[in-house]
């Protein structure tokens, strides 16, 4: 039986490859750890506001969230908040951002649980099975990485998910070196797939804990300019704002991919 045709790329999925393996490597020589908005402009990046309020029109695009989960239990929320006013722990923001992420991580993959539903396209691998653009890490201080990846097998979706993290402290106005960087890395890995070439979008979803706080971003190409859509930055200090962002961000992590990509 001969074999199937190798598809071939479109002269514009071509160019937005080029654009940003272009910008990628620009980030990448900057010497500096966060971006303010002047400096995100100068890159003619599109940073816009996203809500995690699934009834707002700024909402997420690509992505669509998962209902009925449950309140994360009391114990958990003063596991993820207790350990603050230790006067040992959380020496810097790296350990910080990890302790969020472990907290977060028993809430959304054991509490909240995910059932297997014959529907659900999503996988996920350990982050050495894939293959990304260039490194999803970087070791000296302050770092960056990612702790997980979930992707869909197969032509049909080129969405992508992931959970990082970024040793340092920063603002909601100012972008980390290091989110940009593992969101272009993801995206360029996935544009340049075969089986996903027909696409023209590759939509990337990160869960980004940063020190004691964390946010959801939401990026993806359009027209001739990269598109990064930012939730607000949360504190994870008290209760009650670490029991909503816990419960949205899992919401989202776990939802379905959306959108038109083709």
């Amino acid at each position: 039986m001969p074999s199937k045709p190798t598809p071939a790329e479109s002269n514009g999925h071509l160019k937005q490859r080029k654009i940003l393996i272009d910008l990628e490597e620009v980030i990448d020589q900057l010497e500096v750890h966060t971006l303010d908005a002047s400096q995100i402009d100068k890159l003619n990046i599109k940073h816009q506001p996203m809500t995690l309020n699934e009834d707002s029109d700024l909402q997420p695009r690509f992505f669509a969230p998962r209902h009925n989960l449950p309140q994360p239990t009391d114990e958990l929320i003063q596991d993820a908040v207790g350990y603050l006013t230790h006067p040992l722990a959380f020496q810097d923001s790296m350990t910080r951002a990890y302790h969020f992420e472990r907290t977060w991580a028993d809430y959304a993959f054991h509490e909240a649980s995910r059932p297997y539903k014959e529907d659900d396209p999503w996988r996920s691998m350990a982050v050495c099975e894939y293959n990304p653009f260039k490194s999803l890490y970087k070791y000296d201080k302050p770092d960056f990485g990612v702790f997980r990846i979930w992707d869909v097998a197969g032509p049909a979706f080129p969405h992508m998910k992931a959970v990082t993290w970024n040793g340092l402290e920063t603002e909601s106005s100012k972008v980390c070196h290091g989110e940009l960087l593992i969101i272009l890395r993801l995206m360029l890995g996935q544009l340049r797939k075969v089986r996903l070439l027909h696409h023209d979008v590759a939509p990337i979803m990160i869960v980004s804990f940063i020190g004691k706080r964390g946010r959801l971003l939401e990026s993806y190409f359009e027209g001739e300019s990269l598109v990064l859509r930012s939730s607000h930055l949360y504190d994870f200090s008290d209760r009650k704002t670490t029991t909503m962002v816990y419960k949205a961000f899992t919401e989202w992590y776990l939802g379905a991919p959306a959108g038109k990509t083709v």
